[in-house]
């Protein structure tokens, strides 16, 4: 591997690791947000709805990326990226703050995809490791992300974290245009083709189980803190849970970097993906002392999941790999709205508990439909 092609596998997991910051710094403020805004704790999470429904036009982005190159449409995702930081930051209204989060949300879920298509793309001999880097990448992200907004926000303020992350956006974005494009010609495409491709039982199990997956990201993510704070707890202690959760992650990523250079994805795979929902049953079953070592445990095994469910989802679709990375990304984004225009009736219908149950019911359903599918590519 040269060193241009180096360099862009540094700038895609810097790209992602500045948008998942983004993402995950509101999760532990919901409560400094709603202050900020003049809103309850629980309506709060609905400010966010724009970031997960811009997010369902992510495969836009990544069917061009397959077409015309990745390189473009990371720009391009970017360029929301800055502007959604700009408009958080400068327009101090609830309308500024959607509007913002809402073109972040854009940005993020095309990066989410793209950014790993880019990586495995560049080095597909090393797509196992690249996609727990990557993953590691993103852990940090999460992992750094309360500490750094609470600092930001007590301060400053939350527009001062904002104008942050559009300086950091316009230097990612220039450094971008330096990365080498990552693009086959040899293959012709079109819409027609892609239908067609994606009209098959095995991807649209696939992304079934997508969605059953990330009930976590609104149910637990977002309300824990909600809950937490209900039940009197510190702010700082608050950051603590999240910080042990995300240092959960950064660990599971190190786990796909040293597993999978060994142990075939598909074997992995079968295994891991029933562990989330049998450690996030125990935040029913255990008593809240424990919740710091159980939130380290669901961070490792949840993203140690999805680290592999990213690279092996792009054998399933060759050559369309892009768009099907995004088109993971929309059903994520597709989930977080529903869990989002859910969470407020779910949480005061059954409380915390409830979140937890649905989490699990739907992290085993979602484990078998995966497991039957590896299973089947597998014979």
């Amino acid at each position: 591997m040269d060193k241009r092609m180096m360099f862009g596998i540094f700038i895609a997991l810097w790209i992602q690791f500045i948008a998942t910051v983004e993402m995950s710094i509101v999760m532990p403020l919901a409560p400094v947000i709603a202050q900020a805004y003049n809103v309850s704790s629980a309506n709060a999470i609905l400010l966010n709805i724009g970031f997960a429904l811009f997010g369902v036009l992510a495969p836009l982005l990544g069917y061009n990326g397959d077409k015309y190159g990745i390189k473009k449409m990371l720009l391009g995702a970017l360029s929301f990226f800055v502007l959604g930081s700009m408009l958080v930051a400068s327009v101090n209204t609830i309308t500024g703050y959607v509007l913002g989060r809402s073109l972040l949300g854009l940005a993020f879920f095309t990066i989410l995809g793209m950014s790993q298509s880019y990586i495995i793309q560049t080095a597909p001999h090393l797509k196992g490791p690249l996609s727990g880097l990557h993953r590691i990448v993103f852990a940090l992200g999460v992992f750094a992300s309360p500490w750094l907004g609470q600092v930001l926000v007590e301060s400053g303020s939350l527009q001062l974290l904002y104008n942050i992350l559009t300086i950091t956006g316009i230097i990612t974005l220039a450094m971008t245009s330096f990365i080498p494009e990552i693009q086959d010609k040899t293959t012709s495409r079109s819409l027609k083709d892609l239908l067609h491709t994606l009209n098959q039982n095995v991807v649209i199990g696939w992304l079934v189980a997508v969605f059953l997956y990330a009930l976590p990201a609104i149910y637990f993510f977002n309300y824990l803190s909600i809950y937490l704070n209900d039940l009197g707890w510190s702010g700082s202690a608050i950051t603590t849970q999240y910080t042990l959760g995300a240092l959960g992650s950064v660990l599971g990523g190190f786990l796909i970097v040293f597993i999978t250079a060994k142990f075939k994805l598909s074997s992995l795979l079968k295994l891991f993906v029933w562990l989330p929902a049998i450690v996030l049953a125990l935040f029913i079953t255990q008593d809240v002392g424990y919740y710091p070592v159980l939130g380290l445990s669901f961070g490792l095994f949840f993203d140690a999941t999805w680290g592999m469910v990213f690279p092996y989802a792009s054998t399933l679709v060759p050559h369309y790999a892009a768009t099907f990375l995004t088109l993971i990304s929309l059903v994520m984004a597709f989930t977080n709205v529903v869990t989002t225009l859910s969470g407020s009736w779910v949480y005061q219908m059954g409380g915390f508990s409830l979140m937890i149950w649905l989490c699990v019911i739907g992290g085993l359903l979602g484990a078998l439909i995966q497991f039957i599918i590896i299973k089947q590519k597998s014979a």
